[in-house]
Parts: C-alpha cells; structure tokens; sequence
C-alpha cells in the first residue's frame, strides 16, 4: 500500500515535484506572515521614520566631516609642498582632497535626495534651498581649489615651473656673466633681488631684479671682451628671464585671491551645517520615542516567523533530495568517468522523470561521444598536413620578396650606365662622413673631375662613344682608386670621389695619378681623353654643400688654367694648391 501511494510522486515529473514543494512552502509563509502584518506595519512606519532621520543626521555629519577633512588637506598642501617637493604634496594632499570634495558633493546630492523623499517634518524639509546652497558651495569649493593647485603647478611644478625655468636660465646665465667683471657684479645684484622675492613676494623685489636685468643686459652690450655669440645668447636668456619674472608675480597674484575666495566659501557653509546638525538630530530623537512601543512586538513576531520557515524548508529540501538531487549526483559521477576516459556503463533509469530521460539521453552521448574520437584523429592528420603545404608555400613566397627588395635597394643607389654609386648614394655617404668627422674629429676629402671637352667628343662620334667614354672612365676610376674610397657618378661627364679619412695633400696626389692614367688610356674610338680635377677636404663647420661648392671651384680654376690638370681648394683661408 505504502509503494503504491509512493509510485505517483515517483514518476511525477521533476517541475511538478518542486512546484508542489514550493506551493506547501509558500502557503506556510502566507499563513505565518498574515499572523505578523498587522504588527509588522505599525513597526514599518516608525521604522521608516527613524531609519530615514538617522541616515539623514548621518549624511550631515559625514557631509560636514568630509568638508572639514577637505579644508585641512587643503590646508596642508599649501604649507607642506614647499619642503617636501611639489610631486609629493601633490600626491599627499591634492589627490585625496578632490576625492573628499567629490564624496562631499554626493553626500550633498543624496542628502537632498532623502529629505525631499523621506517623511520627515516640514522644518527639514523647509531646509532644501540651504542644502542647495551648501551643495553650491561645496563644488564652488572644489573649483577653486583645482584653480588654486592649477596655479601652484604653473610657478612650483618640478622641471616645468616658473620659478624652475627662472633658476634655469638664471644658471645659464651665470656662466656666461663670470667670464667678465663687468657683467658679473650686476648679475649678483639681480641674482640677490630675485632671492628677496622668492622669500617675501614683493613685487617691488622682483622689479628691482628686471632693473638688474637691464643693466646686466647694458654690460654684456658694452663689455670688449665678450664674442657677438655670447652676446646674442645672453640676450636670449635676458628676455626669458624678463617674461618670466613679470608672470611670476602675476600668478603669485592669482593665487592670493584664490585663497581668499577660497576662505569666504568655507565660511559661507558652516551655519547651513550647523542648522542642519540641529534639525536631524531632532528628527532622530522624536522618531526614536515612537519606535520603542512597538519595537517589542515585532521583534517576537519576527523570530516566531523565522523558525517555522526554517523548520520547513528542511523538511522540502530533505523531500527534494530523495527524490532529485541524489539522483542527479549519481549522473554527475558517471560523466565525471567519461570525462577522465574511464570506460563507465549505462546508467540504468529507475523512474519515468526528466531525471530518468536524461539518464537515457546521456546514455546515447556516450555512443556518440566514441565514434567521434575514433574519426579525431584522422580529421587531425589530414589538417596538419595541409597547414605544412601552406607553410611552405608561404615560405617560399617571402623568399622571392626578399630577394626583389634587395635588387630595388641596389638599383636605387647605382648610376644605370656606369654602374658608379649614383648621387643620392653619393650624398649619403658624404652626409656619414661629416658625421664621423663631427664626433671623432676624423677628417676627409672630395675629388671631383669633368671630362674635358665631352660635348665635343659626342658631336664628333656620336651618344653611343661618349657614353662608352664614361664607362671606360668609371672603370679607370674604380681600378685606380682605393678600396676604402667610393666613387661615383655626379652628374652628366661629371664624377665624385669620397676618400675616407685622408688629407687634402694626399688627395690630391691621388687625383693626379688619375690624370696621368686618364692622359695614358686609348678610349675606344675617342682616343685620348683628358679630365681636370678639383680637390677639397672637409673643414669645421662644413656641410656637404660647401664641401662641393669648394670642389667645383677648384675644378673650374682647373678648366680655366688649360684643362688636364689638378687644383685645390683648402677649407681654411689658405691660398690654393695647384696640382
């Protein structure tokens, strides 16, 4: 009799089972909370009532706790950040202000939010425009306070401050001032006057250092001894000085209004605080009273409601887990042995619930999940082997590339007809060199050479000999150049020789091997072809273009002397060599 009462509840599905469990647990919850409503009302009210005066005296004392730690933070940065450095009172003291001030402007925001919403007494309530004004106020106080460090950070910023930039010209000023007397003394006396500010922000301190300033300027001026270079720098660092020193006041300026603006608002929020302290601490007192008489009553009726809830939800959870739950657990164990590759059995369904369908259900899952891994492995092979085809196919792809940009970096650098460094390689290698010369003091020079009377020889034989002239000459010039040397082609029958580290009395020796090999060489049809050379090394303060303009004027000196010889041009004002 006892099974067959059971049987329903077992084949009953799983939803109906917790449906009719939850149905019993819900109808004890009505049944105890309709016992408790009555009481739980009254307490309701004058819960509300408290709960709200208490949260709103709460938001005014921690309202008017966060403004106060804001002003001694506030306080703090401004007499701190002279001896611990900027940066740090920047992190000590700015940062966690704008915090306070922010949580200060949401306590405000809530606040007014709870009054306007809370059943509270009309005096309160009467208080909204003050919290206005206080809420105002505070952002009011925010703002200022982030102008007042704004302006802080403009005159004392480490590196990038005013008073930093003006001790860093100051310093550069003081070496250029030492090299002389006459500029020295009025240099100390604008030094000692800006010192006075920096210690009693006088302006008429920081003018009298401007007046230092000007005449320091005067001294430099009229000072013998001092280079036009010299000159021109100190006047530089003067009118930074000068702009520095007339913003330094100015801000200083700024920021004492700042903080007195600062000061009437703080003032300005006190008695609102005050009055609103007042107010909420009344609301808490009368609120308090009326809870207390009911306080009892729903304290006994809450804890008779608790115990036969919990009482009963042990009794369904026990149902549930007969029935459900371990029913489950036995399911999970099994796909935990399908998981580790453990070979596990059916699992044998003993009822006709969702539980005893997916008993089945994960039984044709393991079917499927072994035909599966036995076709796996075949899918991998047969992916593995088509990315390798991929692979190196692509491989060989960026093979190619590689070499075709090495082909283009070549031709951009190669003259087409002579196969010489053509001029853009010309002029990197010429721009390397004056870098070397720069930083090691390693000097060089330039051989630059024009075949003499080429437009006679193209006339006479046509483009096809003159351009066999320039190969020939090229391959002249490579075979009687050195190694370390790069010669190229400049420019129509023009060519440029770079020798590394070799002095002007050398190269041009150099060059006049050249002409001797030029002079003795039968070029094909042409016969005898002579060349004139123009010889320069690099000098200080060379760039390339000087360099060649030098080449090109010994080379023109040498056309002017007859042709089919070699001039050079020294970079000092020295007077020329001729070969």
């Amino acid at each position: 009799m006892r099974s067959g009462l059971l049987r329903p509840w077992r084949d009953a599905g799983v939803t109906t089972k917790f449906a009719l469990a939850f149905a019993l647990l819900l109808a004890m919850v009505l049944l105890e909370g309709l016992a408790s409503l009555l009481a739980l009302n009254a307490v309701h009210k004058a819960e509300t009532v408290i709960i709200a005066s208490t949260e709103i005296r709460q938001r005014v004392f921690e309202m008017d706790g966060e403004l106060e730690k804001a002003r001694r933070l506030h306080r703090d940065f401004f007499l701190q950040y002279p001896s611990i450095g900027f940066a740090s009172a920047e992190e000590l003291y700015f940062k966690p202000s704008t915090e306070v001030i922010n949580r200060v402007v949401t306590l405000s925001e809530e606040l007014k939010r709870r009054i306007e919403s809370a059943p509270v007494s009309a005096a309160l309530r009467e208080r909204n425009n003050d919290l206005t004004l206080y809420l105002s106020t505070a952002r009011r106080f925010a703002d200022i306070f982030r102008e007042l460090v704004a302006q802080v950070t403009e005159l004392a910023a480490p590196g990038t401050g005013l008073e930093d930039q003006l001790l860093t010209v100051e310093s550069r000023l003081e070496a250029l001032a030492q090299k002389q007397t006459a500029t020295l003394l009025p240099f100390r006396k604008m030094v000692a006057f800006q010192r006075s500010y920096m210690v009693s922000r006088r302006r008429p301190d920081m003018q009298s250092a401007l007046n230092a300033a000007f005449d320091l300027r005067a001294a430099f001026k009229s000072s013998a001894g001092t280079s036009p270079e010299t000159r021109a720098r100190a006047g530089r660092l003067l009118d930074d000085y000068a702009r520095l020193a007339q913003k330094i006041p100015d801000v200083d300026v700024a920021i004492r209004s700042k903080l007195n603006d600062f000061t009437l608002q703080a003032k300005a929020v006190d008695p609102i605080s005050a009055n609103l302290k007042t107010l909420a601490t009344g609301e808490v007192e009368r609120a308090r009273a009326r809870i207390q008489t009911v306080s009892r009553l729903s304290v006994a009726v809450i804890v008779v409601t608790l115990i036969a809830g919990l009482a009963f939800s042990l009794l369904v959870a026990a149902v549930i887990h007969a029935s459900v739950t371990r029913k489950i657990v036995a399911l999970t164990r099994w796909a935990e042995q399908m998981r580790d590759g453990t070979p596990a059995a059916d699992v044998e369904p003993d009822a006709k619930d969702e539980v005893g369908v997916l008993a089945a259900r994960f039984n044709d899952m393991r079917t499927r999940v072994l035909d599966l891994v036995t076709n796996l492995e075949d899918k991998v092979r047969q992916r593995t082997s088509e990315l390798t085809e991929a692979r190196d196919r692509l491989e060989t792809l960026v093979r190619e590339l590689d070499e075709k940009n090495r082909a283009l970096e070549i031709l951009s650098v190669t003259d087409r007809l002579t196969g010489l460094a053509n001029r853009r390689k010309i002029e990197e290698a010429m721009q390397a060199e004056l870098e070397r010369a720069r930083r090691y003091g390693k000097s060089f020079s330039v051989i630059l050479l024009d075949v003499d009377r080429f437009k006679s020889i193209n006339d006479a034989y046509g483009h096809t000999v003159g351009d066999a002239v320039l190969v020939q000459a090229a391959e002249l010039l490579v075979r009687n150049s050195r190694r370390t040397d790069l010669v190229g082609r400049w420019g129509g029958e023009e060519f440029l020789i770079v020798c590394p580290e070799t002095d002007i009395s050398v190269v041009a020796a150099q060059a006049e091997r050249h002409r001797k090999e030029f002079e003795r060489f039968a070029f094909t049809q042409a016969g005898t072809v002579t060349c004139s050379f123009g010889v320069t090394a690099c000098g200080p303060g060379d760039d390339a273009q000087a360099i060649i303009r030098r080449a090109d004027a010994a080379l023109y000196r040498a056309k002017d002397k007859g042709r089919n010889r070699v001039e050079s041009q020294p970079a000092a004002d020295q007077p020329p060599q001729n070969g």
